[in-house]
């Protein structure tokens, strides 16, 4: 990480972040703009729920985000992140 050979320690932590649902590509991080724009990871979440019965953590912090996601309804995600993400930010303010 310090010789800039895989992604920097601050774009890693956003992957360790409330929601908890972007930012999966940890090594060099340049494929996370395409996979989050895409819900590939969201649709991944939903295929492993659907074949285990194990629910990221994301669902467990948001209800409207797991229901978003079963759903397909991506806008329901969206807003279920961006609460989740201002849950997060007055938490560091704090």
């Amino acid at each position: 990480q310090d010789c800039g050979l895989v992604l920097p320690r601050m774009m890693h932590q956003r992957h360790h972040r409330s929601p908890f649902g972007d930012n999966y590509c940890i090594v060099t991080g340049t494929l996370n703009p395409l996979l989050d724009s895409t819900h590939f990871f969201r649709r991944l979440e939903k295929l492993v729920y659907t074949c285990t019965g194990d629910e990221p953590k994301c669902w467990q912090l948001s209800e409207d985000m797991k229901k978003g996601v079963l759903r397909g309804d991506y806008s329901a995600i969206a807003e279920a992140e961006s609460g989740l993400k201002a849950v997060e930010q007055d938490r560091s303010n704090a």
